[in-house]
């Protein structure tokens, strides 16, 4: 008490080395440091995943695939999931037609039959829509008999002879005082299948439309 000095204050005073509650302050700040920074790199980490969809876990096989347009789940760090679509749509004749084979029924004969007169009807009104008035020319008849055939087949459909198939050709030809017969063989069930055939005729050209309905189980 007498003006004493302890040899630690005397060693931390003389010798220049740190103080104890220098060391202590030191070790608070380096601890506070310490958090701050792990506080920032997770909230960095947090705001780079925001609106990212990691998918952990898959319903379908690796090597599923459609033709339809992409849509993948982008996952982190790693690969994209198999593209999973619904059937395709086509609006091009105002019709829709999807992409999945029809199930087995097992049944042998069909609920609704082909009924001649009513695909007959079709393929007459189809040919004097897109045909009256017109004169022949080798290509555009050549292109409208592709198209028409599509038609006629796609407005046979929604009659709704279920479980059938459709083949529909169309003929156009020039008038020119020809004599000209159209035919065709065909291996089918007789109790089920069937054929009708529209006819058209100006004075310049002519159309035939040929549809073969098979029932397919």
């Amino acid at each position: 008490m007498n003006g004493e000095v302890s040899p630690a204050s005397s060693i931390s005073s003389l010798g220049g080395g740190p103080s104890m509650i220098g060391m202590i302050r030191a070790r608070k700040l380096a601890v506070k440091f310490k958090k701050r920074a792990q506080f920032l790199v997770a909230d960095k980490i947090r705001r780079d995943n925001t609106g990212k969809t990691a998918v952990i876990h898959w319903d379908f096989p690796r090597n599923f695939r459609h033709d339809d347009q992409p849509s993948r789940l982008q996952v982190p760090g790693g690969k994209s999931p198999p593209i999973s679509r619904s059937p395709s749509i086509s609006s091009r004749y105002g019709y829709t037609t999807s992409s999945q084979a029809p199930r087995n029924t097992y049944r042998m004969e069909p609920i609704k039959r082909f009924s001649e007169p009513k695909v007959k009807e079709i393929i007459e009104q189809v040919l004097v829509q897109n045909l009256n008035g017109r004169t022949y020319e080798a290509a555009f008849c050549k292109e409208m008999s592709k198209k028409l055939s599509e038609v006629i087949k796609q407005r046979v459909k929604f009659l709704g002879f279920s479980r059938y198939k459709f083949i529909c050709i169309v003929y156009i030809g020039q008038v020119n005082n020809q004599g000209m017969r159209i035919g065709s063989r065909c291996l089918w069930d007789q109790k089920f299948d069937n054929v009708a055939e529209g006819y058209f005729r100006n004075g310049d050209l002519f159309a035939v439309g040929t549809v073969f309905g098979l029932y397919c189980e």
